[in-house]
């Protein structure tokens, strides 16, 4: 079972279009494409940055799931 917390994966569902009819690999793309837009303008991380690769990091054993497959299981 994913240690995603409940606040996770309503950032998750709030910041990823469609998060329900999704893939976790499609959900990682996109998670991926946000760290990017959360870089400061020197291109350094941020909190948010980070924030999401902690994300990231806990979805990438479910890659082969759909979403709502692990978010029923904590909600």
């Amino acid at each position: 079972m994913s240690d995603l917390t409940k606040e996770e994966i309503a950032f998750v569902t709030q910041n990823v279009a469609n998060s329900n009819s999704l893939t976790v690999a499609e959900i990682y793309d996109e998670l991926y494409d946000l760290t990017i837009k959360s870089m400061d303008m020197n291109d350094d991380p941020t909190d948010q940055t980070y924030y999401i690769e902690r994300i990231m990091d806990k979805l990438f054993p479910f890659a082969g799931k759909k979403w709502t497959e692990i978010a029923l299981v904590i909600t």
